[in-house]
């Protein structure tokens, strides 16, 4: 009973770490500098009230065989899925990727 009690906390705690990994990669900061200029042309006014710089870089991948095989693979999994896991399922893979390059 002790062991799989602490065989039970060691995955708690993996799980954990792997958690605030993932919740730390999805942080994503800016920094804003109020302009508030106004630019005029001949017929077009443009009103420039900020700016905002963030701290991040979208990943990409620029291979579409890799995209589309794994958009097959979440399908197939979804359809074999009900219903009503289909929601829970996109938060969870939404919180376990890394969808951006902090820079």
């Amino acid at each position: 009973m002790k062991r799989a009690f602490k065989v039970l906390t060691v995955l708690l705690v993996i799980w954990l770490g792997i958690t605030f990994y993932f919740i730390t990669q999805h942080s994503v900061l800016g920094k804003e500098a109020k302009l508030n200029k106004t630019v005029v042309f001949d017929d077009v006014t443009i009103e420039l009230y900020s700016t905002v710089l963030y701290n991040f870089k979208r990943k990409t991948n620029l291979n579409p065989d890799y995209e589309t095989e794994v958009k097959k693979f979440k399908y197939k999994l979804l359809s074999k899925l009900p219903n009503s896991f289909h929601m829970p399922y996109s938060r969870i893979v939404y919180l376990y990727r890394s969808p951006f390059e902090i820079v």
